[in-house]
């Protein structure tokens, strides 16, 4: 099966294409023709995967992958979330992002956090009415996709910049 992964990020493609290896054919937004950087505006890590698998699905007609990950740290309520990557700003980049974090949490002792990865797959409908399939996962840790392991995209630099 010809997949599509929406994002553009060079490194999860790579990361995505070695673990599904030969059992399917990923394709880059590149590779079907779409150069645009996708609209991120949900409310939730879900919102934003589906918006992104939604959009690529409808307006190619592939079937599409797209996720979306999220630090969630338990004495913030769940924050940054699905700000995580503008949580210091939209303009931020990733150490402003952590030093807002670690300010947050300069008073407190609580430092338990997790990745939240949700994974939303849009497929035409194995049927005769061509309507597509929503998959959402959320992840939490490991995930199956297809039956593989999928990879977490956590980036191990902000877990231990956490536990400073």
């Amino acid at each position: 099966m010809k997949l599509v992964f929406a994002t553009n990020n060079k490194h999860k493609l790579k990361e995505a294409k070695a673990i599904l290896g030969n059992s399917h054919e990923i394709l880059s937004l590149q590779d079907i023709g779409c150069n645009e950087e996708l609209a991120e505006t949900g409310k939730t890590i879900r919102d934003n995967a589906i918006q992104k698998a939604q959009y690529v699905h409808e307006k190619y007609g592939v079937n599409c992958f797209a996720d979306d990950t999220g630090l969630e740290i338990e004495a913030l309520d769940g924050r940054p979330g699905v700000y995580s990557a503008r949580y210091a700003g939209n303009e931020a980049i990733a150490d402003k992002n952590i030093e807002k974090v670690l300010s947050e949490l300069r008073t407190i002792a609580n430092r338990k956090a997790r990745f939240r990865t949700v994974i939303a797959l849009f497929v035409l409908a194995l049927s005769f009415d061509s309507t597509s399939t929503l998959v959402a996962l959320n992840l939490v840790g490991a995930a199956f996709f297809f039956g593989v392991t999928v990879l977490r995209f956590v980036a191990a630099r902000r877990v231990a910049l956490l536990r400073k």
